[in-house]
């Protein structure tokens, strides 16, 4: 494997993980850990993240931990609607498919995802934001 590609997890190097006080390795384990749509989302967004981290936007660990957070819940909302695509996603959360991609861009989970997720699929809208962990084994036992 490339160098470059061993040093660079969820969109983010070594560096930067370390220069936030984030643990690389833990990161490794949450990227091999993504769902199939989050993993999609990976793909094609880290290379915007790579290119606004760049760009001068804020260069500091909120900005990286935003942009995990953002990968995680959008985890867990694949995860609790048992999607694999941001189009499945939307019908999953009863809008457009055009509507799911906008927010996806700006890296921005819109708030009424969270609640009609959880009304909808009976998940802790605490668990779906990262507040909660343990709905995780709730839904594996679903399954």
């Amino acid at each position: 494997m490339p160098k470059a590609i061993e040093n660079t997890c969820l969109g983010i190097t070594r560096k930067q993980a370390e220069s936030s006080g984030l643990d690389f390795d833990s990161l490794k384990k949450e990227e091999e850990a993504l769902e199939p749509g989050a993993r999609k989302v990976l793909e094609q967004e880290a290379l915007i993240f790579e290119e606004g981290f760049n760009k001068g936007r804020r260069k500091d660990g909120n900005y990286i931990r935003n942009w995990l957070n953002f990968l995680f819940c959008l985890n867990r909302l694949f995860i609790a609607t048992k999607t694999s695509n941001p189009a499945s996603l939307s019908k999953a959360i009863g809008i457009k498919s055009a509507s799911v991609y906008r927010p996806i861009k700006k890296h921005e989970i819109p708030d009424n995802w969270f609640i009609k997720v959880g009304k909808k699929f009976g998940v802790s809208i605490d668990w779906l934001t990262g507040h909660e962990i343990s709905q995780s084994r709730n839904l594996e036992d679903k399954s």
